[in-house]
C-alpha cells in the first residue's frame, strides 16, 4: 500500500478543503504506475520483473519537498534527485544512467532506484509526456541533468561526463528531455528494461538526448578527463524546464516490442580512452 506521510508541521495543522483534491491527486498519480506494474506483472520479462513494494511511502520532509523510497523531489524548484554510482570510466556508452538490471555494459552510471519511482516523482513536479508506443519521433519537457558527489562538494553537468569522438570535444552543453518511456500491454517499458537516461535514441528510456549524433552508437565515450573513479557514489539531479523538445524520427529506432525482445550484446564494445581521439 502506498502511504502519504506528511511532515510534523503538516500533521499539526488541519487540511483545508482546498488541500484534499491535491492529496487525492497525489495518491492517484503515485498509485497508477504501481498498479500498472502489478497488473502487467505477467508480461514483464522474468529476469527483470519488478517487485512492487507494498510499503512505498511518499513523505513530506519540508514544505514542497518530498521523498519516495530514496527519490527526492522539490515541487518549488521542479527537481528530482536520486542516488547512483559510477559504473564505467572509459569506453563507448549508450546510456548515462540505467538500473542495475539494465544495460550495464554501456552506461556511465548505475542506480538501484526503480525507474517507475523516478517517473512518479517527475509526474509530481509537472512532467507531461504524450509519446505513444512504437513512436520513432520523441518529445518531452526539457530537463537539465547534473551529477554531484562528495556531499555536493563536487558537481558536473551530465554532458561533461560524455566525450564526442566526432567533434573531439565533450558533449555539447544543454538540456536533455524527459520522454517518459512507454506503456504497452500494461508493461511500463522503463521498469522492464531498466533504461533511465539514454544517450542514443531509446523510446523506452525515461529521458533522452536531443543532440545530433544521438542515432550513432560509435561516437559517444566516457570522458576520462572528468569522470570520477569507478564505484564513486553520486547523486543524479533532473531539473525540469518549461521548454518542450521534439526530435525527428531516428534512423535506428525499433518498434517497442522489437526493442524489448532484442538480445543484449554478448560482450561490451572495445574500450578506447577519450584522449586517443
Amino acid at each position: 500500500m502506498l502511504r502519504f506521510e506528511p511532515s510534523r508541521s503538516a500533521r499539526d495543522r488541519n487540511f483545508s478543503a482546498a488541500r484534499w483534491p491535491l492529496l487525492k491527486a497525489t495518491v492517484f498519480i503515485l498509485a497508477f504506475p504501481w498498479l500498472v506494474l502489478i497488473f502487467g506483472h505477467a508480461q514483464l520479462p522474468q529476469p527483470r520483473r519488478a517487485a512492487a513494494n507494498a510499503n512505498s511511502t511518499l513523505k513530506e520532509v519540508a514544505p514542497g519537498q518530498f521523498e519516495l523510497d530514496g527519490v527526492q523531489l522539490n515541487k518549488r524548484s521542479r527537481t528530482v534527485e536520486f542516488p547512483a554510482k559510477i559504473n564505467m570510466t572509459e569506453g563507448l556508452v549508450e546510456y548515462l544512467v540505467v538500473h542495475t538490471k539494465g544495460k550495464i555494459h554501456e552506461s556511465v552510471l548505475l542506480t538501484e532506484i526503480d525507474p517507475y519511482k523516478i517517473h512518479v516523482a517527475m509526474l509530481l513536479i509537472g512532467a507531461n509526456t504524450t509519446n505513444q508506443p512504437n513512436a520513432n519521433a520523441l518529445s518531452g519537457p526539457a530537463a537539465e541533468v547534473e551529477i554531484t558527489w562528495n556531499n555536493g562538494a563536487k558537481h558536473l553537468r551530465a554532458e561533461e561526463l560524455i566525450w564526442n569522438k566526432r567533434s573531439e570535444m565533450p558533449m555539447s552543453r544543454g538540456a536533455w528531455f524527459y520522454s517518459g518511456s512507454q506503456t504497452e500491454n500494461a508493461v511500463f517499458a522503463a521498469q522492464s528494461e531498466g533504461s533511465i537516461i539514454a544517450i542514443i535514441d531509446d523510446p523506452l528510456a525515461l529521458a533522452n538526448n536531443p543532440r545530433p549524433g544521438r542515432d550513432n552508437d560509435e561516437i559517444w565515450l566516457v570522458n576520462t578527463n572528468t569522470v570520477p573513479p569507478k564505484n564513486t557514489n553520486v547523486r543524479v539531479l533532473l531539473r525540469l524546464k518549461d521548454e518542450i523538445i521534439r526530435t525527428l524520427p531516428s534512423t535506428n529506432a525499433l518498434p517497442l516490442t522489437r526493442r524489448m525482445n532484442a538480445a543484449a550484446p554478448a560482450s561490451p564494445p572495445t574500450n578506447r580512452r577519450a584522449r586517443d581521439f
